[in-house]
């Protein structure tokens, strides 16, 4: 049943689109996740954030789905961040061995800061 295991809504962070994910992200939801980023990258320019505060669980195909957008935006020199404060899901990235191949963030905060330019 799509939808039933994972949220997604789209969820700027400090001007940088963004699209926070709530639920479960494992092989029955994986497919949904990867269509959304797909057309959300797309349709978006510079850096993108995924905001998985919300997240409360992630298999290796939910790894696979944030490495594939990764990958998507690295074909037009952009970055990918990851929300993802300590718990579970960042256990999981950091079990999986993927822990320091994203930029990820503690909280929307802090993200949203690193996207604002410093002052001269």
């Amino acid at each position: 049943m799509p939808g039933y295991r994972i949220q997604m809504r789209d969820a700027a962070v400090g001007g940088a689109p963004a699209l926070a994910v709530s639920g479960e992200l494992d092989l029955a939801s994986a497919p949904e996740l990867s269509e959304r980023l797909e057309e959300a990258i797309l349709d978006t320019e510079g850096v993108f954030v995924i905001d998985l505060c919300e997240l409360s669980f992630i298999d290796s195909s939910g790894i696979q789905v944030l490495l594939r957008a990764m990958g998507l935006l690295g074909r037009e020199d952009r970055r990918l961040a990851l929300v993802c404060p300590t718990g579970a899901v960042r256990r999981a990235l950091e079990l999986a061995g993927v822990g320091d191949v994203f930029v990820l963030y503690e909280t929307r905060r802090d993200a949203a800061r690193a996207f604002v330019p410093a002052e001269d």
